[in-house]
């Protein structure tokens, strides 16, 4: 009695996806999600089209991104209408007060 049982692959599709990015010579770096920190800069348009609500939303996505961030990553705020301004000169690491700060300077 002849028993063929097929070889499972224990690839996923994702292995199959970078396999094929592979093939067609893209590298991409070898990144480890959970412990790369990060550095985010944030935009925000306070131009005249932004009035009423919709200013409103951004500042409260701004203010979710913020309390979001992942733990030793860096931040900064920048704002634009008719001239830009930076909340900080340089991204601050997101913890403690400055972030604090920063989520009561949006909201």
């Amino acid at each position: 009695m002849i028993n063929f049982v097929p070889e499972t692959s224990t690839k996923t599709l994702n292995d199959a996806y970078l396999a094929e990015l592979e093939s067609q010579g893209v590298k991409l770096p070898d990144v480890d999600l959970e412990n790369t920190k990060g550095e985010y800069i944030f935009l925000i348009d306070r131009s005249g089209s932004m009035s009423g609500g919709f200013i409103k939303m951004a500042r409260e996505a701004l203010a979710i991104f913020l309390r979001s961030l992942p733990k030793d990553s860096y931040f900064n705020v920048i704002s634009f209408g008719s001239k830009y301004t930076t909340m900080f000169e340089e991204s601050k690491k997101g913890e403690g007060k400055v972030l604090s700060e920063a989520i009561d300077n949006v909201e």
